[in-house]
């Protein structure tokens, strides 16, 4: 604060700016590189807490570099039908990540995970109230919401996030690609001198 002042009441022309101008760049930057940390460590430590919370085990430890949380809605699970009786709903905590959801039940058991990557959601009404179904190759499952606006905002915010994971898979996809295509040109350069020395000793041969 005070060396913006400071810049604001120094003269363009004067000796001292450009050096007062180099400087608030630089902690300008700083302060962005430690707020953007700080970020990052308060999202680790809010996925780490829902992980120590959850009871039952997981293929995968939710806490990895990349993960955080976007939302956590409290819903019902429409349970399917049996012979026996009609549909049940059943209390589930649905928390939205930036590349999945999980799933866990009022307790935190652990009742599954939707990947983004090729989850499809629709917004519905189960009787009178909204809904969402969500659905893969492998599973259809539908989840009631408490108002339709809270509905709509997870429904937002994981469209906004697919598109994001997508485009980040993609991008590792092409780096990979790349990374493959300078192995092979790389293999390729070390072979070439190879057959040209023997083609040259194959010269000298000849001349011989």
């Amino acid at each position: 604060m005070l060396l913006r002042e400071l810049i604001k009441n120094t003269p363009c022309k004067h000796s001292s700016r450009v050096h007062l101008d180099i400087a608030f760049e630089k902690i300008h930057s700083i302060a962005e590189f430690i707020n953007e940390a700080k970020r990052k460590v308060e999202s680790m430590s809010k996925v780490l807490e829902i992980q120590n919370k959850i009871l039952g085990d997981l293929d995968k430890p939710l806490l990895t570099a990349h993960r955080c949380v976007l939302k956590e809605a409290t819903v019902e699970e429409v349970r399917e039908k049996s012979l026996l009786k009609t549909a049940s709903l059943r209390k589930r905590v649905l928390i939205l990540f930036n590349d999945m959801f999980l799933i866990v039940s009022e307790v935190y058991h652990f009742k599954g995970i939707m990947y983004l990557g090729n989850l499809i959601c629709e917004a519905k009404e189960y009787r009178d109230r909204p809904s969402v179904v969500f659905k893969t190759p492998n599973f259809v499952r539908e989840f009631v919401f408490s108002s339709a606006k809270e509905r709509d905002e997870i429904l937002v915010m994981f469209q906004n996030s697919k598109k994001k994971y997508m485009k980040a898979r993609a991008s590792m996809k092409a780096k990979k690609s790349e990374r493959i295509q300078l192995v092979k040109e790389s293999a390729r350069e070390i072979e070439a001198p190879e057959s040209n020395a023997s083609d040259d000793s194959g010269e000298r041969d000849s001349s011989c």
